[in-house]
């Protein structure tokens, strides 16, 4: 997937995504080498994650931990997926993502929400579950 330094936005960001989430995302349980397959009314959370080079170990550990709490707590409403600026710049260029973290609440090819910089886990949570349940 290589692409020019232009804004990508609509259908070919996701396409980006999709094609991010079936091939280069590690989308797979270990033991079960099939991907997985995501329903096309599922919401996907996309968490861009600062390189891991350019930040402390704690802030890091901090945003994985954030991501993992809210995949639990929202279970199959939503599908988060974390994403490094570093090894797939080219969703990050698709989605013009100018600080991090950012996050990305997309449905059907539709972005919902997206919010640049930190943000607290219960607020989030309240928010993605008032947009995908009315």
């Amino acid at each position: 997937m290589h692409q020019s330094d232009q804004h990508l936005t609509g259908i070919r960001a996701t396409e980006i995504v999709m094609n991010y989430i079936c091939v280069k995302h590690n989308v797979m349980n270990s033991d079960d080498p099939r991907p997985v397959l995501l329903a096309a009314h599922l919401a996907v959370l996309l968490i861009f994650f600062i390189p891991s080079e350019t930040t402390n170990r704690s802030e890091r550990i901090a945003l994985t931990a954030l991501a993992d709490s809210i995949q639990a707590q929202l279970g199959s409403l939503v599908r988060v997926l974390r994403i490094d600026e570093s090894e797939h710049s080219d969703v990050v260029q698709s989605f013009a993502i100018t600080q991090l973290p950012a996050f990305v609440l997309v449905r059907r090819g539709v972005e919902l929400w997206r919010q640049q910089g930190s943000t607290d886990e219960t607020s989030l949570i309240e928010l993605i579950r008032r947009l995908l349940t009315t």
